[in-house]
């Protein structure tokens, strides 16, 4: 599971400088690969601020450090309601990684309910329905919910037909994901991957 970067379009050209100062400063304080500093570091601007708690999630995520990606992503969505810049995909975006940091720490159901939310939301492309997909797919199987992680599976090999790289990258997955290592022997599995 990776976390998705939020990708805001907007025509405000105050709001895409305001983006190119948040990404400058990011990449020259605390450079790739390294948690950006807090968002307190940043402007009082609520898009900026906004981007700064997202983009600290992100970072704290990449560095396996899932409880501190959770409490930003969380702030993130609180600053969200006050001044509700995400919507779309971006709010789907921010749902899914809160999704991922709570399976990483083994809460499942409500992991699931953040994947749920994901999907809820309009105007999603392919390739996140079929992260959220496959993730509860996961997260159902960890739970010893079979049916369920089969029925999520199927819907996100069936999303992932869109297109063949798409397509290439969740069976690869679905065949070597050591989250669904005991699904693999389940003649159910056996059987409906015979169509992939």
């Amino acid at each position: 599971m990776i976390p998705y970067m939020p990708q805001i379009s907007t025509d405000n050209r105050a709001m895409k400088n305001a983006l190119f100062l948040l990404m400058t400063l990011v990449t020259s304080s605390s450079g790739f690969g390294q948690v950006p500093p807090p968002p307190e570091a940043y402007a009082k601007d609520g898009t900026i601020r906004l981007m700064a708690l997202m983009l600290r999630g992100a970072g704290l995520y990449d560095a396996n450090d899932y409880v501190q990606a959770q409490i930003f992503y969380l702030k993130a969505l609180e600053a969200n309601k006050k001044n509700p810049e995400l919507k779309g995909v971006g709010l789907a975006i921010l749902y899914s990684n809160l999704a991922d940091t709570y399976f990483f720490q083994s809460n499942f159901k409500e992991s699931i309910t953040w994947m749920q939310k994901a999907l809820a939301t309009k105007q999603l492309d392919t390739s996140l329905v079929a992260h959220n997909h496959y993730n509860m797919a996961c997260a159902y199987h960890e739970m010893g919910k079979i049916d369920w992680a089969l029925q999520k599976l199927k819907l996100a090999l069936d999303t992932a037909k869109a297109s063949a790289e798409m397509r290439a990258k969740y069976r690869k997955l679905t065949l070597a994901d050591q989250q669904l290592a005991k699904l693999r022997t389940n003649p159910k599995y056996q059987s409906m991957m015979k169509d992939y």
